[in-house]
């Protein structure tokens, strides 16, 4: 239930923060719409698959997540991150 609510909460704050992502919140949504249906292709082609399952795509995907979130933390320009490592 703590993976649910949390995947949700970060969906739905991403989705209502469209606005301030970029100077266009069309063009923003478009994108996000063009990642996602990916996302879910791969998801109903593995989901049932024996060789990778329910546990362990859910794991792998939360995984890309935090590895995405570190990286942006890294790549974004002036922050404590990046001055830390450099």
């Amino acid at each position: 239930i703590m993976a649910w609510f949390s995947a949700s909460l970060c969906y739905y704050g991403l989705a209502l923060n469209a606005g301030s992502m970029g100077s266009n919140i069309y063009l923003t949504n478009a994108l996000g719409a063009a990642v996602e249906t990916p996302a879910y292709l791969v998801v109903i082609a593995c989901i049932d698959r024996p060789a990778i399952g329910r546990k362990m795509l859910c794991v792998t995907f939360f995984f890309a997540a935090g590895a995405a979130c570190v990286n942006t933390v890294m790549l974004t320009p002036g922050s404590t991150a990046e001055t830390v490592t450099a």
